[in-house]
């Protein structure tokens, strides 16, 4: 099994946007109810440091980098975005995903890294406790999707 992450380009556009979408409609994972294609130029824009996953070359995921807030005060602070193709899950491709992030992050001269994830993505969760991650904030109800309303979650893991 070899997993490589390759820097995001254009021709990973449809690949990830198919996951990306996939999480979109089907769960609260993803925050939005769809994305347009054009979506992948911000995702481009915004990240300081983000990959198409692929696992024996084919293009299983997407993960990124990018700021916490665009405040200079928060220069060291960064979040982390990993989204797997579902019949992917339970590999230990995020677990691949999070030791290149965090890399990333400490040659950015980040010490701490910060994820949100929904209240109702358990999975998530624990996969974030399991790596180190604390629990530091939750807003709870702040979303709604799937007519119902859902929290997120702020996990923190600080890598020095």
């Amino acid at each position: 099994m070899e997993i490589a992450f390759e820097p995001l380009d254009v021709k990973h556009c449809a690949a990830v946007m198919d996951i990306l979408n996939y999480w979109a409609k089907t769960d609260t994972s993803l925050f939005a109810n769809s994305l347009p294609d054009e979506f992948f130029t911000t995702l481009l824009k915004r990240s300081i440091s983000a990959y198409a996953v692929t696992l024996n070359g084919l293009i299983v995921g997407y993960c990124a980098l990018s700021p916490f807030k665009a405040f200079k005060s928060f220069n060291r602070t960064l979040s982390t975005t990993i989204f797997l193709n579902p019949k992917f899950l339970s590999m230990g491709i995020g677990e691949k995903c999070l030791q290149k992030l965090e890399y990333d992050a400490v040659s950015f001269g980040a010490d701490c890294i910060i994820a949100e994830i929904s209240d109702e993505n358990d999975k998530s969760i624990s996969f974030h406790l399991k790596h180190g991650y604390k629990i530091v904030g939750e807003l709870k109800d702040v979303a709604i999707k799937f007519n119902r309303r859902f929290g997120v979650i702020y996990v923190q893991k600080f890598l020095n």
